[in-house]
């Protein structure tokens, strides 16, 4: 019994060593090193991220639930995460994959996060934190347990949530020169969508008009969309990118509603801001990035908004399976998010897999 505890410390600390010399090797040296030689980078990247997995695992799996000595060696919780990725490393050793370069191209990079931003919503949360903390202690018998007060927050946050993306993505100018959005030309300079984004809104307009007489709609569900856009906003470009911000600024509220599903309200708040500056990002970066945002009349943003809806309906659906309300909804976000593009179909298994978890 000593010689296990002694082996268990032995391998338990090495494991914590390996976990954190290994992640920090990864960043350090593998992702933020100028020095390093690309080759021998390609090299000794996939034994850093081996040797990180399997001091994970070891850490994550290291107690043996059968046993009442907590200090006790369990040879399982190593051996079966070390056969998982012997096993793959086997299956990649005989098959090539992953031995030989590939050439690929990159259409276009994402824009991220800032570092300020991450810092300054990560800043919100603990203050959040600090204030929930305080009100727990002096009004605990009225605090969010009250079911009434809950709903009437989560409404009141919804729509301010709605409200300040609305504001904030309205004042944000529009691309100068996107590839999507040309830059404006003579002899009236006013902006005109182009490519993918002109063959969207014609879509829109011919079936506001009624001309789609032997005329194939790529994206049903957009064409739509826009035909609403255009019926509201009429033909001016900035009128009608004002009405599509106001409908798709509703995007970091129901990323607010995920959020506070999860993990409750301060989740939600971190993520509708991730959510707001990523997209005053994209915006700003349109010059040099073609990246969709609220500005173009493509499909992208749309598509994520009802995706949106799906995630968060699949999620009170798990937290109330016998509602029947919410496979029919499910069935129905699904059926039109195919018709924005046919790959989402795959969330169809996703859908039965849900189904057979009854409770």
């Amino acid at each position: 019994m000593v010689c296990c505890s002694i082996l268990w410390r032995i391998s338990y600390w090495l494991a914590a060593v390996l976990s954190l010399s290994s992640w920090s090797i990864l960043f350090f040296v593998h992702l933020l090193s100028r020095d390093i030689n690309p080759f021998i980078n390609l090299r000794i990247l996939p034994l850093t991220v081996w040797v990180l997995s399997l001091s994970i695992l070891f850490l994550v799996l290291h107690r043996n639930p059968k046993t009442e000595n907590r200090n006790v060696f369990s040879f399982s919780a190593f051996l079966i995460p070390a056969a998982i990725l012997a096993i793959i490393t086997l299956l990649i050793v005989f098959t090539k994959s992953g031995f030989y370069t590939k050439d690929v191209t990159v259409n276009d990079l994402g824009v991220p996060l800032l570092e300020w931003q991450i810092i300054y919503v990560f800043g919100i949360i603990l203050l959040l934190t600090l204030i929930c903390s305080g009100l727990n202690e002096k009004y605990l018998e009225i605090r969010l347990s009250n079911l009434q007060l809950r709903r009437h927050l989560s409404i009141f946050l919804f729509f301010t949530i709605w409200f300040s993306a609305c504001l904030i993505w309205v004042q944000q100018p529009l691309p100068k020169n996107n590839y999507f959005l040309p830059e404006r030309l003579p002899p009236n300079f006013n902006p005109y969508p182009f490519s993918d984004a002109e063959r969207y809104s014609l879509e829109g307009l011919r079936f506001l008009n009624g001309s789609i007489q032997d005329f194939i709609i790529e994206k049903p569900m957009h064409t739509l969309f826009l035909a609403f856009v255009y019926k509201i906003a009429g033909l001016d470009y900035y009128r009608v990118i004002l009405v599509q911000t106001i409908i798709l600024s509703i995007f970091p509220a129901v990323l607010f509603l995920i959020g506070k599903e999860i993990h409750g309200f301060r989740l939600g708040i971190g993520m509708s801001m991730f959510a707001i500056f990523r997209e005053v990002n994209k915006i700003l970066a349109a010059d040099i990035a073609n990246v969709s945002n609220t500005k173009l009349v493509m499909s992208d943003f749309p598509a994520m908004l009802i995706l949106a809806v799906l995630v968060l309906v699949s999620i009170k659906w798990l937290k109330k399976p016998h509602r029947n309300i919410y496979p029919v909804l499910l069935g129905g976000i699904i059926g039109t998010l195919s018709l924005y593009r046919a790959q989402y179909l795959i969330f169809f298994p996703l859908l039965f897999l849900l189904s057979s978890f009854p409770s």
